[in-house]
C-alpha cells in the first residue's frame, strides 16, 4: 500500500507481527511496530517530522563548524543552515524526495542523486533498502556510489529514535558501554574528551536515565561488537543496538518531549527487532543479544577495509568521528 503526504510517499511493509512505514522524503523510517509496540518514535506521512526522525544523512552526518572543510588540499564552504550554531547540519538528502526503485509487501528500495555543487563537487548515487522479516525484523542497508570524477569524502548516518511505547526517557533504563564522552563547545562541536564517570554520565551498567540530559558523542567502546540497550524496567520491553563502530551519538530527544533516545552511528547495515523478555537487572545484555526474541537494533560487523576506507563508492558509511575536520556529533534539532 502506498500513500502520499508532506513527507512524500509512504510505503507500508508487513511481515508476521511487524509493520514498518517508510517515507520517500529523506528515505526515512517513519514507524516500526511489533504486535502494536512502538520501537521507534514515529511520525505521520502528512507532516514534516521534527528532529530528523529516522532520516538518512549523507554525505555527512551531524555538524560541520562554520561549514568549512578541506579535502585533498582544497578548501570548501558548505551552506550554513543552522545559524544558531553557525554550522552545516546533516548533509543534503534528509529533505530530498527519493525515488522508489522497487517494492513489494515486505521490501522497498529507494535511491537519489547527490548532485555535484560548488561546496561539494562530487556526484553520488545514494541507495537505501528496507526489508522486513517476521523473524529477523527490519533490515536497513545504506550505500553510496561515486558516479562522478575524483575521490569523494563521504559520511553516512542513520538516527533511529529508539523508543518503548512512548514512555519518557526519564523512566527508561539505558546501558551504554562507552568509557569516553566528548564535551561540546557552544556550536555543539566536540572539543574535549572525558572519562564518563568523572563527567557524571556513566551508563556502563544498566541505569535509569532520570533527569540526565544526553546530547553527546561517546567513544572508548569495547573492541569488536558492543551493545547498547534501552529498556522499560517495569515491563522488560526494550530495544537493543549492536555495532562495531568506534563512536556513538546519544540524545535524549529533549526537543520533542524526551519520548525516545536517538542513537546515531555511521551506519552500513542494521537490523531493528523488538521483543519481550523477563530478565532481571543483573542479566548481561551481551549474553541476551543472541536470544531469538530479543529486542534489537543490530549493526553487523564490517571489514577492516570498509572501516578504514575514505572513498565514496564503498558500501556504507565512512568514519566521521569527533574533531575530524571539526565535524560534530551534536544535537539533531
Amino acid at each position: 500500500m502506498v500513500r502520499y503526504g508532506a513527507s512524500g510517499r509512504e510505503v507500508v511493509l508487513r511481515d508476521g507481527d511487524y509493520e514498518a512505514r517508510i517515507v520517500t522524503v529523506g528515505a526515512g523510517l517513519a514507524g516500526l511496530t511489533y504486535r502494536g509496540h512502538e520501537v521507534i518514535v514515529p511520525h505521520r506521512v502528512d507532516e514534516c517530522p521534527p528532529a530528523y526522525l529516522g532520516k538518512v544523512l549523507m554525505p555527512w552526518p551531524n555538524r560541520v563548524a562554520g561549514g568549512a572543510y578541506s579535502w585533498e588540499g582544497t578548501s570548501y564552504d558548505l551552506p550554513v543552515d543552522e545559524p544558531a550554531f553557525g554550522t552545516s547540519l546533516h548533509g543534503f538528502v534528509a529533505f530530498q524526495d527519493w525515488r522508489v526503485d522497487r517494492s513489494d509487501a515486505s521490501c522497498v528500495q529507494l535511491s537519489t542523486l547527490i548532485a555535484a555543487r560548488y561546496s561539494y563537487p562530487w556526484t553520488l548515487l545514494a541507495s537505501a533498502r528496507y526489508s522486513l522479516d517476521a523473524r529477523a525484523g527490519l533490515t536497513v542497508e545504506l550505500s553510496a556510489t561515486n558516479v562522478g570524477q575524483g575521490t569523494a569524502p563521504l559520511g553516512v548516518g542513520f538516527p533511529p529514535y529508539l523508543a518503548v511505547d512512548g514512555i519518557r526517557a526519564d523512566h527508561l533504563e539505558l546501558t551504554n558501554p562507552a568509557s569516553i564522552i566528548y564535551e561540546a563547545d557552544a556550536s555543539m562541536i566536540p572539543v574535549a574528551a572525558h572519562d564518563v564517570a568523572g563527567f557524571g554520565l556513566d551508563f556502563r551498567s544498566p541505569t535509569v536515565i532520570g533527569e540526565a540530559g544526553l546530547d553527546h558523542c561517546f567513544a572508548g567502546l569495547p573492541p569488536g561488537t558492543w551493545t547498547v540497550t534501552l529498556r522499560d524496567p517495569d515491563s522488560s520491553v526494550g530495544v537493543l543496538l549492536s555495532s562495531d563502530a568506534r563512536w556513538l551519538q546519544v540524545y535524549t530527544a529533549d526537543n520533542i518531549g524526551r519520548v525516545g533516545v536517538a542513537d546515531e552511528l555511521p551506519a552500513q547495515r542494521l537490523q531493528l527487532r523488538h521483543g519481550r523478555r523477563r530478565a532481571g537487572r543483573g542479566t548481561d545484555p551481551l549474553a541476551e543479544r543472541i536470544h531469538p526474541r530479543r529486542a534489537g537494533l543490530v549493526f553487523p560487523s564490517r571489514s577492516a577495509d570498509e572501516r578504514q576506507g575514505d572513498r565514496a563508492g564503498r558500501r556504507g558509511a565512512q568514519h566521521v568521528g569527533p574533531q575530524a575536520d571539526r565535524t560534530s556529533t551534536g544535537r539533531n534539532q
